[in-house]
């Protein structure tokens, strides 16, 4: 199991942007988002952002994102019993965090707790996956040449 900046793991998802994120309307406010989730904004600019304000306005987009989000605020509790669930299974684990995560801030306790491999990737905020490609797909590919079959 590979994860990155884990609901459940953190020290709770940042309710403003789960509430403010389905109501965007203009690719400004959604650039202004977007740019919450990384270190270095200018990787978040108009064309991106004008392809997630595209997303929304299809039918069913903002109601799905709203009902995730109100469910993923009260959840806290369930997602740290499942994450027991996880660590105790002995399931082969990565996590990988962005140090400079403000969505998800990490929670070393939690992370401890749920135990197996964990990588904080620095000057990388809710994305490593972008913020660092390289660094994170060298991970994941190390855990699962590890844990093969």
């Amino acid at each position: 199991l590979a994860l990155i900046a884990p609901a459940g793991l953190g020290s709770g998802v940042d309710a403003a942007f789960l509430r403010d994120f389905p109501e965007a309307q203009d690719a400004d406010t959604v650039m202004a988002l977007l740019r919450r989730l990384v270190v270095r904004p200018v990787l978040m600019g108009k064309q991106i952002a004008q392809r997630v304000l595209d997303q929304l306005s299809k039918p069913g987009s903002r109601e799905a994102l709203r009902l995730i989000g109100s469910q993923l605020a009260q959840a806290d509790g369930e997602l740290q019993d499942a994450a027991i669930a996880v660590a105790e299974s002995g399931i082969p684990r990565l996590v990988v965090w962005g140090a400079e995560d403000r969505i998800n801030p990490l929670d070393t306790s939690r992370l401890d707790a749920f135990g197996g491999e964990t990588h904080i990737i620095e000057a990388t905020a809710h994305l490593p996956h972008i913020e660092a490609a390289k660094a994170v797909n060298e991970l994941l590919a190390g855990f699962l040449s590890r844990h093969r079959g």
